[in-house]
């Protein structure tokens, strides 16, 4: 456990803990996650998917919604290669999911520096993935997503996925490239509006 000397916030927390980890697969997870306790040997069983092919930079592992306990994103088929933009347009379902990068490609693109303007972590999960695809694993789920939770952030706003990659995506300075594609601009701001 690394304690920060001030609340830096999430993005900047993920960073640090990023550059300090050293293992081959690195996770991301928030308040509101819940890991099974059979979670990282499900994962580590994995990872032949992506040390035998370079292509992939992370792999997928759904998440069951506590309250149902169904798997999110029950109609993605085990296989499943995407990208990125993809991920959040055309399978939204997939930002609900438990994430394992490639460690050493994660901890070249989430520094601090790189991590810090950020409002959300989603333009460094697109960077990660510019060149590779995410796998969606045929594993069990691996933990739970508490989104009905009183103090989940998902619940406290109201807001959809796509409404908060938007809200991201505009605001956020490091990805200026988005200044030169104004169809891209136009559609993140009709999400919003919508």
């Amino acid at each position: 456990v690394y304690a920060m000397p001030q609340n830096s916030y999430q993005c900047v927390a993920q960073a640090v803990g990023t550059q300090r980890s050293r293992g081959d697969l690195v996770i991301w997870l928030d308040h509101d996650d819940e890991l099974f306790p059979d979670a990282l040997a499900e994962v580590a069983a994995a990872w032949p998917l992506l040390r035998d092919d370079h292509t992939i930079g992370a792999l997928v592992f759904q998440a069951l919604d506590p309250a149902s306990g169904k798997p999110i994103g029950g109609s993605l088929s085990p296989g499943l290669r995407y990208s990125a933009s993809e991920a959040f347009n055309r399978f939204p379902e997939c930002s609900d999911a438990t994430i394992a990068y490639r460690g050493d490609l994660l901890r070249g693109i989430a520094t601090v520096e790189a991590m810090e303007p950020l409002v959300l972590n989603f333009p460094v999960t697109v960077r990660a993935t510019r060149r590779h695809d995410f796998l969606l694993v045929d594993a069990p789920p691996v933990r739970f997503y508490h989104r009905d939770n009183p103090a989940s952030q998902t619940l406290h706003e109201r807001l959809s996925r796509k409404t908060v990659s938007s809200y991201a995506i505009i605001l956020d300075l490091a990805d200026r490239h988005y200044l030169r594609h104004p169809l891209t601009w136009l559609r993140h701001i009709a999400t919003m509006l919508r």
